[in-house]
């Protein structure tokens, strides 16, 4: 083999191996909006304030934990007809 083959066998290697890793990663980590979400409502517990319009620009990743949330709340809170109006839109669109 000349060096100029070596050099690209070296180079496929290398990128099968970072594409392996990358998508092993993929795999085992858990969604990032999922982290969002759950820091968010941890902080509506800590202060009860939450933008619940900015779960509309996050995945479907949130919707178990707003679903823990909507359950969690008081029936007479506001949230609790936003985060059902939520429920609505991401299931009718």
């Amino acid at each position: 083999m000349n060096m100029k083959s070596k050099t690209k066998e070296i180079i496929l290697k290398i990128t099968i191996i970072i594409t392996f890793i990358f998508a092993v990663n993929m795999l085992i980590l858990p969604p990032v909006d999922y982290f969002i979400a759950k820091n968010n409502i941890n902080r509506y517990y800590k202060t009860n304030d939450i933008d619940i319009n900015y779960f509309f620009n996050l995945s479907t990743d949130n919707i178990p934990l707003l679903n823990d949330l909507y359950e969690n709340i008081d029936s007479n809170d506001t949230m609790k007809k936003d985060i059902k109006d939520y429920f609505k839109f991401m299931y009718v669109c």
